[in-house]
């Protein structure tokens, strides 16, 4: 797998939300969910099944593990990952005019 950029477009005092590009193209996208000081849920959307296969899905969750928790401040974090593969629909809001 080609080398993933990992950028942040959100961040609250309880959660994170990630985007997964391959150059131009997002192909995931990452929601962090802070339960406690060791312990985050997340989920994962493959926005691309042709980029990111299900047989490449362990060694990329260890990736996002080793690249966002590798410091010694959360080395102890425990992390369960919910994965689905789905498409970018775009992004709404209410009373836009789509």
């Amino acid at each position: 797998m080609d080398e993933i950029e990992i950028s942040r477009t959100c961040r609250t005092a309880s959660s994170e939300r990630y985007i997964l590009s391959l150059g131009e193209e997002h192909v995931a996208s990452l929601d962090l969910h802070f339960v406690s000081s060791d312990q985050i849920e997340a989920t994962l959307v493959v926005l691309n099944a042709d980029v990111i296969a299900e047989s490449e899905l362990t060694a990329l969750l260890d990736m996002l593990h080793h690249r966002l928790f590798a410091d010694n401040e959360h080395q102890r974090i425990q992390a369960r990952f919910m994965v689905m593969y789905g498409k970018f629909q775009g992004e709404y809001s209410p009373g836009e005019a789509q």
